[in-house]
């Protein structure tokens, strides 16, 4: 296992280091035994970067049946809503229910397998990956402000069960579509000002000026001119 051999290779380098220490009295003859072992810290760097790369690979066949029934469900799922159809959704909006239990299905039994390291590079990989995909099936949407409600609660919903899922923090993987979601809510196009620039105060925008406008012209209520008269 590349990942166990990193942690122990560089556990090996700490303790020879103490050895070289009480062994060679000469800092000349410490430097050369130092540089002799820096040899060693380039393998376990290499044994992590390959542990990283086959994480990725197993990401890469983990999402495909992670997607498979949400992608479908999203595709169909309209966010421009009555005030009925978004009161049936926000009780059970099904895309996410059935993301959020194949998430658990497919990445929970894995747990038992994998050194924690893997593990959280596993599912932070595949959670990275989820939410590119559902960025790019939203960007083919149109919303109105319930819509954008319901996309709130929806990602909100994402976030927080899948906190659950590591031991890391889950939210730089979620922030472009927590930010999408708090553009789809803004009561004019205007409004985002309020949260760029100098205005950001603790929020730092993982969206750039020109992804901003294409999210706020996703909204049916506003205008495509008052958009591109944003000065961000």
């Amino acid at each position: 296992n590349f990942d166990v051999s990193a942690q122990y290779i560089k556990k090996l380098k700490a303790d020879l280091d103490g050895f070289a220490f009480d062994v060679f009295e000469s800092a000349d003859s410490r430097n050369r035994v130092q540089s002799c072992l820096s040899d060693l810290m380039k393998t376990s760097t290499e044994f992590q970067r390959l542990s990283q790369s086959i994480m990725e690979q197993v990401a890469q066949k983990v999402v495909p049946l992670v997607l498979v029934e949400a992608v479908e469900l999203l595709t169909q799922l309209s966010f421009n809503l009555s005030d009925s159809e978004y009161a049936a959704l926000d009780a059970d909006d099904p895309w996410v229910s059935d993301l959020l239990q194949r998430m658990e299905e497919h990445l929970g039994w894995l747990q038992s397998l994998l050194t924690s390291q893997n593990y959280e590079s596993l599912t932070h990989a595949v959670l990275g990956m989820v939410a590119k995909r559902v960025e790019a099936l939203l960007l083919q949407k149109r919303f109105n402000q319930l819509g954008g409600l319901l996309l709130e609660k929806d990602v909100r919903n994402i976030v927080s069960y899948t906190a659950n899922l590591s031991q890391r923090t889950v939210r730089d993987k979620f922030a472009r579509l927590s930010q999408m979601a708090t553009l789809l809510n803004l009561e004019s196009p205007g409004e985002v000002v309020d949260y760029w620039g100098e205005n950001a105060d603790s929020m730092m925008w993982r969206l750039t000026p020109f992804e901003v406008k294409r999210v706020l012209k996703l909204r049916v209520e506003f205008l495509a001119a008052d958009v591109d008269e944003l000065n961000l």
